[in-house]
């Protein structure tokens, strides 16, 4: 949220500390996101919301990490 510069320690036991981790998000091209637009949409409903979900979905070229510093993170827990 911040874009800061964290340090982040991963153990070899796969836990880590320094920040809060939330995924891997996927990098899509313009022209994957196209052809994907261009499968059309659906109508979903979810708990009386209508969504419209992608009929399919753009392939990405690259993953990152999804990282928030500590400050961001407990800020965020305090304003729900």
């Amino acid at each position: 949220m911040c874009s800061k510069v964290i340090n982040v320690i991963i153990y070899s036991d796969k836990s880590y500390r320094g920040g809060h981790f939330f995924g891997k998000i996927g990098l899509t091209t313009k022209k994957a996101d196209a052809e994907a637009m261009k499968a059309g949409f659906r109508d979903v409903n979810l708990n009386g919301h209508m969504l419209h979900v992608m009929n399919k979905e753009a392939k990405p070229y690259k993953y990152v990490e999804d990282w928030e510093c500590p400050k961001c993170y407990w800020k965020s827990w305090r304003k729900n």
